[in-house]
């Protein structure tokens, strides 16, 4: 009985342990969010640049998905590199997002060899995943928002920076299906 006891009381220990560090790893990611939200809001122009660059890096976004409603107004930034900064995060951020859900054939062998049904079929699985994601209405957002710096913007750079990132992000949210039929094979090898 004591060995049973004591074995079952090692066990709790060890779980206990491992709950707790997990805890920490958790803790750990909420105070880098809640540190780079901070620096979204700064006042200093390098300050939010960087934290918009950081955005992209970071995957913390993935546990907190109101990250991004702190993004967003970079996109009207003030500053013209914070506002650059931010389209490169959220463009990024769209791949990787829309991935997540859809993600592209692996080990299947040659993607022309998989038949145009199952293509289709995996990608319409994927896109009501993503629609049904607590991140599709924060892409409208952004979308919404990059749609509006196009029709006002004066910087070239931002302007081209903008307009790219419009262009993907109307792709993915209204599920444009040359994204099917211009979808580059390597691309789609290397995971897009």
């Amino acid at each position: 009985m004591a060995g049973i006891l004591g074995g079952f009381l090692e066990s709790w220990k060890k779980k206990r342990a491992e709950a707790q560090e997990k805890r920490k790893d958790l803790d750990e990611q909420y105070a880098r969010i809640t540190d780079n939200v901070a620096r979204l809001k700064s006042k200093d122009p390098e300050t939010r640049k960087s934290a918009a660059i950081e955005a992209q890096a970071s995957l913390v976004r993935w546990w907190d998905h109101h990250y991004y409603y702190n993004l967003i107004p970079l996109i009207s930034d003030r500053d013209p590199e914070v506002r650059k900064a931010a389209l490169q995060s959220f463009r990024e951020m769209m791949h990787e997002d829309y991935n997540r859900f859809s993600p592209p054939f692996v080990g299947l062998g040659s993607i022309e060899n998989i038949p145009t049904e199952l293509i289709v079929a995996h990608f319409s699985e994927g896109r009501r995943a993503w629609k049904e994601s607590p991140y599709f209405p924060a892409h409208q957002m952004a979308v919404d928002s990059i749609r509006r710096l196009v029709g006002r913007e004066r910087d070239g750079e931002v302007l081209a920076e903008a307009q790219q990132t419009l262009e993907l992000g109307l792709r993915l949210i209204h599920g444009d299906k040359s994204l099917l039929k211009s979808f580059d094979m390597m691309e789609m090898r290397r995971g897009w």
